[in-house]
């Protein structure tokens, strides 16, 4: 059954305020319906004449949550780039590139949105060039959805070319030296220009093992930057006529958390005026009182979705899993709950079952490059929505293509899978041939069928969520993740 959730934007009732008739909540629910069932909704205009959605964007952005299992849920977002399916994962394209994948297979495999990443993008191509073609899609020939980092991370991962101070972060160029001084007002400009579907603020990221007192530090100034990010977006927004901008806390939330109310029912919901969405993000480490604190916080800023970060970068899994189990309920129900960086199937369930929407990594790329082909394989395949059970122990989600073992093996990677490799017949031996001839083709097509199969993966966890099994689907990714192993 598809429910709609929690607020007159949610609901899909207009924006304008001489509409106010059942017939627009009909009309999102019908889309909806199409949704749940595989069609592809036409988000073309409002059948109603006093209802200010002409088709080209939506006023707001609507989140409608379909499913529940626990706290796991499969969620359908209304974009200005279309319908994001969720569980959802977003392969990376750093510089407006997948390596290795054409945006047309990217689409192929069933993904909706990608993320790139701002600091790469100032550098190269940069604003004048990517102003030019109206923005990164444009220019990467991507017709989906588009979420863009902003630039934090890198305050952590560049190390010595970086200096951190409140004003902003201070970069020397990893290319040639050159000065970058990305301000939160920079990074949302910046993220306007790249056309982003889903923009994210600027923070200052630190290892999740760091002490108190640099997590501190680091939650104060990503609050200090969040309040920037959020003034400069809610200005643009103004400027732009529109009715619909920056949202508070939303509803739903946990108790507890505060923040500034159901800013979408009040007239500043979800969405920009260029219809696009600014994303907060927590920071902590794995301090779970201080975790709370900047949530709770950052609520009171008011976004339009909430993401983890400072997460994967070395800590115990179930420590993760013990931080988003305690503080993904207290986030809006009505809001998408993003997790950074996490990608290994293993962990994305866990997270999946503490109430987390959205994943990004590099893991699918990479991994393809040096030989490593993710596989539902020997028995171990997901089902329509779960986890096919096999006496086959030995079964692997991980091949490393490179192993004398493939030189004559004749099998794709996959019989089932739709990817350019083994829907194309190219046998796990030419795979091998490729990798150990140093050939790129090799690398394009182990990276395309990652891709795939991290698209079926979330499509299967979805599908658990939809059919009330996720904790079976689990219990069954938990024994694969235990048992497995690499060849």
């Amino acid at each position: 059954m598809v429910m709609l959730v929690y607020s007159r934007a949610a609901q899909g009732i207009c924006e304008n305020p001489s509409c106010a008739t059942p017939s627009c909540e009909k009309l999102w629910g019908e889309i909806l319906e199409m949704s749940s069932s595989n069609q592809s909704p036409e988000l073309s205009s409002c059948k109603l004449s006093s209802c200010n959605f002409s088709g080209a964007e939506p006023p707001v952005f609507k989140l409608a949550e379909e499913a529940r299992d626990g706290e796991a849920r499969a969620c359908s977002y209304f974009s200005a780039h279309g319908v994001i399916e969720t569980p959802c994962f977003m392969p990376v394209g750093t510089q407006a590139s997948l390596k290795g994948v054409e945006p047309s297979v990217t689409a192929r495999s069933g993904a909706r949105v990608i993320l790139a990443n701002s600091y790469h993008l100032l550098l190269r191509p940069g604003l004048e060039v990517l102003r030019n073609y109206a923005g990164v899609r444009s220019f990467m020939r991507w017709d989906g959805a588009l979420l863009t980092d902003s630039g934090g991370f890198q305050a952590m991962s560049l190390g010595e070319l970086v200096k951190v101070e409140d004003g902003g972060i201070k970069f020397r160029s990893h290319i040639d030296g050159s000065a970058l001084h990305l301000t939160p007002e920079l990074a949302m400009e910046a993220q306007i220009v790249f056309d982003s579907t889903i923009a994210m603020m600027l923070d200052e990221c630190v290892p999740s093992s760091s002490s108190h007192a640099r997590c501190r530090v680091a939650v104060e100034r990503s609050l200090l930057w969040g309040s920037r990010c959020s003034a400069f977006w809610r200005e643009k927004r103004a400027s732009s006529g529109t009715s619909s901008g920056v949202g508070g806390a939303g509803d739903g939330a946990g108790a507890g958390t505060g923040g500034a109310g159901a800013g979408m029912e009040s007239g500043t919901g979800t969405g920009t005026g260029f219809g696009r969405a600014l994303f907060g993000i927590l920071q902590g480490g794995l301090d779970l009182d201080l975790r709370r604190e900047a949530l709770e916080r950052t609520l009171a800023i008011g976004f339009d979705g909430y993401a983890f970060g400072g997460l994967a970068l070395g800590e115990e899994q179930s420590l993760r899993s013990e931080l988003l189990a305690a503080l993904a309920p207290l986030l809006p129900r009505d809001r998408p709950r993003y997790l950074m960086g996490v990608g290994k199937p293993r962990d994305i369930a866990e997270a999946i079952a503490c109430g987390i929407d959205l994943f990004d990594c590099v893991l699918p790329t990479r991994s393809g490059r040096t030989g490593q082909a993710f596989c539902f394989a020997d028995g171990y395949g997901y089902g329509a929505y779960g986890y096919a059970s096999s006496a086959n122990k030995n079964a692997t989600r991980t091949r490393n293509i490179r192993n004398a073992r493939y030189k004559f093996d004749k099998q794709p990677l996959e019989e089932d899978c739709a990817c350019p490799s083994c829907a194309g017949g190219f046998s796990r031996a030419y795979l091998h041939h490729l990798f150990r001839s140093g050939e790129m083709l090799g690398a394009m097509l182990l990276s395309a069928h990652n891709i795939f199969f991290y698209q079926r993966f979330m499509r299967s966890a979805r599908a658990a969520i939809m059919a009330g099994t996720y904790s079976e689907f689990l219990k069954a990714v938990r024994a694969h993740d235990d048992d497995r192993q690499s060849g």
